[in-house]
């Protein structure tokens, strides 16, 4: 009896009042089901009006998948606390490093020091080579892809990720080992300066990290990576 009184009240429309009611995202279902049956039985085609009620139908969905498309990309806070774990790890692998070792050689001391000072370029670069996850972001839930977001990233890129700091690290050091010692002051002031570049280095990367889409910083624009969520 209800659906016979509507099916009454929406035959009083005309053809082109019905066409608008279908085409009207606001408009319920059932109303455009009742407008799409009295064309019909109008012998009017309806058919391109049933694929505009199908996209209205679907179209919310649609937004849902592009929103959980998008936070893929939200990273930002899972990054610094994988970095923060990875930091633990890596003054963990230094202290075990030194532990078993009795350094009293001049030049056991600085091989050691090189060593500590390459382990976490070396703990970044080998790790998101392979797995593209550092012990960190596995357990925040990140990984590294290459920009196409399919392919692991490999060696040269993973190298690239770090090119800056481990370049100005290299450098720094050179000038320590190789500068004569009453020129320290000269090493001292290259250090500091390299010092306050890379802290300005890391600010670009976090205000690239915040001002785009992907939520990519600046090394993943050198290097053609992205981090993204994936299932822990």
């Amino acid at each position: 009896m209800d659906s016979n009184m509507h099916y009454s009240i929406y035959e009083q429309k005309s053809n082109d009042d019905l066409k608008a009611l279908i085409s009207d995202a606001d408009d319920t279902d059932n109303a455009k089901a009742f407008a799409i049956k009295i064309l019909t039985d109008r012998g009017i085609p309806t058919e391109e009006y049933r694929n505009t009620e199908q996209a209205s139908n679907t179209k919310p969905s649609s937004n849902k998948g592009a929103t959980i498309t998008q936070d893929r990309y939200r990273t930002g806070i899972y990054r610094f606390f994988a970095m923060v774990i990875d930091g633990l790890v890596i003054s963990l692998l230094a202290w075990l490093l030194k532990f078993p070792l009795n350094i009293n050689s001049g030049i056991l001391f600085v091989l050691v020091a090189i060593i500590e000072l390459a382990l976490p370029y070396a703990y970044s670069i080998i790790l998101h080579a392979n797995i593209g996850q550092t012990i960190g972001k596995m357990a925040m839930g990140v990984k590294v892809f290459n920009k196409d977001e399919q392919r692991p990233i490999g060696y040269g890129r993973a190298l690239l990720r770090d090119i800056v700091p481990l370049t100005l690290l290299m450098f720094v050091q050179f000038m320590a080992f190789y500068e004569p010692s009453e020129k320290i002051d000269v090493v001292f002031y290259i250090s500091t300066v390299m010092g306050l570049f890379l802290f300005t280095w890391s600010i670009l990367e976090l205000i690239t990290m915040l001002f785009n889409a992907k939520r990519r910083a600046f090394h993943d624009y050198i290097a053609g990576t992205v981090v993204l969520k994936v299932k822990r």
